[in-house]
């Protein structure tokens, strides 16, 4: 995010009283100030009439720092009180633009009703404090002594059964499309099915309400299809194999690593290196200067960005095949960016394909996801040591009777080791083209 860029804010509707309080008693001592104030300021914003406002105007009247205000963005979105969306720079916006979309904050009682915000409150304010809000928000229910004598609906209203059962048919489909639309959300259910059923978890399928609760974890804590199942199987393996579903245990072992997460003395915020620093650092650590030209730049742009490059430099075009396999990797956060732009850098430019082979990038990039490749460096890394010359052990001598040889397995070719090939300068040099002609739409990185 960079000041002169652009934002617009949208509210679903204005906040009433009861959730104003709720803002102000609940969420800000978990969220602070600096965000608690940008969430009034953006609300505040709806009111414009101006169609965009500059990032600058706002750290003006905030006087915050852009990087605060990143921070205070960041938790009002982790906490479940903003989205944001981007759009791409037109001639119309000649700058980034920021979509701000407003959550209505949850009311007293369910914010207090919910465990992991209850538990976060808790670590914020205490005693006499924290009893008063619950005794403000969740007051026991006083009934008075005696004896009831309220009347019953059934004995003072009569009504139509036909009307009764037309409302609960309305009811019903109104219900139903509710339902739809609640579970809708970037879990991929058809995949989380089949990996439940490849480790024997059940329910098998799904029934709607485990899918709420998995949908609202989801939603939280912001987990992707493959998160929502590692979640799962530690669940069962905390149970010792019982291999059932519970969306309860899911969410109490993420409270628990939530509170052993904010209970941490938190880290100072790594110091940013500038690109002569990183290109040093790189070459320290024995990186030749092409290599440091490739980490670099696979660093420097999102996956599907980096591979239209590529197949502009080759002078070809992404398939549609292509751009799917590599979204699917992307968006679900099995590998980051970085080593997915390198993985294609050896398959198209190393290699010398036309097109990425689904087969081999899937095989070589479960390969790295098994060996916990997650940099750009270390993708690269992999890549040179397929170059590097076996080790041949000596034959030990064997006092047995040698049978005949045995079958020997059949290594994948990706996995062969051969003599690496730089790339020649032709290629680099279109390859080059490609991604200053890239840099020069996307301008600054954030």
């Amino acid at each position: 995010m960079l000041p002169q860029d652009v934002f617009h804010v949208y509210l679903p509707r204005p906040l009433s009283m009861m959730e104003i309080g709720s803002l102000m008693d609940l969420y800000a001592p978990v969220i602070g100030r600096a965000a608690c104030s940008l969430y009034l300021y953006l609300m505040q914003e709806t009111l414009s009439k101006e169609e965009t406002t500059l990032h600058e105007e706002a750290l003006d009247v905030l006087m915050i720092s852009p990087r605060d205000f990143l921070d205070a963005r960041k938790k009002l979105e982790g906490i479940g009180l903003l989205r944001t969306f981007t759009e791409e720079k037109t001639k119309k916006f000649p700058h980034n633009c920021y979509r701000y979309l407003l959550q209505i904050p949850l009311a007293p009682y369910r914010f207090l009703s919910e465990e992991l915000l209850s538990a976060l409150l808790s670590t914020k304010i205490t005693g006499p404090r924290f009893n008063k809000l619950l005794e403000r928000y969740l007051p026991a229910p006083r009934i008075p002594a005696g004896k009831e004598v309220t009347t019953k609906f059934l004995d003072e209203y009569a009504f139509d059964p036909e009307i009764l059962q037309k409302q609960s048919l309305y009811v019903d489909k109104s219900r139903a499309a509710q339902e739809a639309q609640a579970l809708e959300s970037p879990v991929d259910w058809e995949l989380f099915q089949k990996e439940m059923d490849r480790f024997n978890i059940k329910p098998s399928p799904l029934d709607a309400a485990t899918k709420q609760r998995l949908l609202w974890l989801a939603k939280q804590y912001q987990l992707s299809t493959f998160q929502l199942r590692d979640l799962a199987l530690e669940v069962v393996k905390l149970d010792q194999g019982q291999s059932l579903l519970d969306a309860a245990k899911m969410e109490h072992l993420l409270t628990k690593k939530t509170l052993e997460s904010a209970s941490r003395p938190k880290e100072e915020p790594a110091k940013m290196i500038s690109k002569a620093e990183r290109k040093q650092a790189l070459k320290y650590k024995g990186f030749s200067d092409g290599a440091v030209q490739i980490i670099l730049e696979a660093e420097s742009f999102s996956a599907t960005d980096y591979l239209r490059a590529l197949k502009e430099a080759k002078g070809g075009m992404v398939t549609p095949g292509e751009l799917s396999m590599v979204q699917n990797i992307s968006r679900n956060g099995i590998l980051p960016d970085g080593v997915l732009n390198i993985l294609m850098h050896y398959l198209l430019v190393e290699s010398g394909r036309s097109t990425l082979n689904s087969s081999l990038f899937h095989t070589i990039a479960d390969d790295w996801k098994q060996r916990g490749i997650h940099s750009a460096e270390a993708a690269l890394a992999r890549v040179l040591s397929f170059s590097q010359p076996e080790q041949k052990e000596k034959p030990k001598r064997s006092k047995k009777r040698v049978p005949q040889a045995a079958q020997k397995e059949k290594v994948p070719q990706w996995m062969q080791k051969k003599e690496y090939q730089p790339v020649d300068e032709e290629s680099m040099q279109a390859f080059n083209d490609a991604m200053k002609k890239l840099k020069g739409k996307s301008g600054e990185a954030e």
